[in-house]
């Protein structure tokens, strides 16, 4: 997680964009960003290889296990963008984009052909918000 946030701040600072680190743990966000002239809540996420050849997931929700449940938090209304690092890319993605448990993002298409409903990790490189 540590690595994968100092990629992600390394990836604004290379592009001009000013980056703020809340104090402390208590922030369900890891980074404020000024885009277009609005501050942006992200939270850097480590993705992984996911099922399919080409793939990476990353979560998109938070789960602890207490005495009685297993309790999921989402982000939903306390970040604005995840951002995670694919095959050495930055890529933001909206909150908004983003199921309640994960995110999977394409880096080569589907061997069937299929482009509707994938999301592909070029759509959301950093450089198309800068």
């Amino acid at each position: 997680g540590d690595i994968t946030e100092l990629q992600c701040i390394l990836a604004f600072k290379e592009r001009g964009i000013v980056v703020s680190i809340p104090f402390g743990d208590s922030a369900p966000y890891d980074l404020v960003v000024e885009l277009g002239g609005e501050l942006k809540k992200i939270q850097c996420k480590t993705s992984r290889e996911g099922r399919s050849e080409g793939t990476y997931v990353f979560n998109t929700s938070i789960s602890h296990t207490n005495t009685k449940e297993t309790v999921r938090k989402t982000y939903e209304g306390k970040i604005d963008y995840f951002m995670t690092i694919i095959e050495g890319q930055p890529c933001l993605v909206p909150v908004s984009d983003c199921g309640v448990t994960d995110k999977t993002l394409r880096v080569v298409p589907p061997k069937n052909g299929q482009v509707i409903g994938v999301a592909f990790a070029a759509t959301y490189h950093l450089d198309r918000y800068t």
